[in-house]
């Protein structure tokens, strides 16, 4: 008789069990405010690529608010349109100062990110990295990697370009949030 009960209890509380599983699972459906969200499957490392938007290498100040990320640890990257391992020489001369922020809807600062693309050459804490491959290229620093997130808090990213060339190359980055997956050895 007790097996019975058992049995029942299980049958009703499997669906209910297997509802919170799913609504505990991040949707891509939720990402607001920015240009595109990519997810490239649980076992693709970085799995989300979040795309909060474009901005000129000329000297301004350009703002994004996005909410709904990923609740995975992501990387704040600075994409370069068309950019690929043959054009590393010239982007690690680019002649640009870019700071990067990133706060959430109290106005904390989540990260911040500031330094000459000139000087990308190398891995070295505290200032922008270019890494590149045969396909693209972007800058990255070590004080936005891996940041924290929560799903359920808007995030306002500014990005402040200054001391620009006249004549950029890159002309245009992307503000990229990458992370997630699983990376295997």
């Amino acid at each position: 008789m007790r097996i019975g009960k058992a049995r029942k209890m299980i049958a009703c509380l499997a669906p209910l069990g297997l509802l919170l599983l799913i609504s505990a699972c991040y949707r891509s459906s939720e990402f607001r405010g920015g240009s595109s969200i990519r997810d490239n499957g649980t076992f693709s490392y970085p799995r989300y690529y979040a795309e909060v938007g474009h901005f000129p290498l000329k000297d301004g100040e350009y703002t994004y608010t996005v909410s709904g990320l990923p609740p995975d640890p992501l990387t704040l990257e600075l994409l370069v349109k068309d950019g690929s391992e043959s054009q590393r020489a010239q982007l690690t001369s680019a002649r640009a100062h870019v700071t990067v922020s990133m706060r959430d809807e109290s106005g904390s600062l989540v990260c911040k990110s500031d330094g000459n693309l000139a000087q990308s050459d190398g891995v070295e804490d505290h200032r922008w990295v270019l890494a590149t491959s045969a396909s693209d290229a972007f800058y990255w620093d070590s004080d936005c990697r891996d940041i924290r997130i929560h799903r359920h808090i808007t995030y306002t990213l500014t990005a402040q370009v200054s001391d620009s060339d006249p004549q950029p190359v890159p002309s245009e980055l992307s503000l990229t949030l990458a992370g997630g997956g699983n990376e295997l050895p």
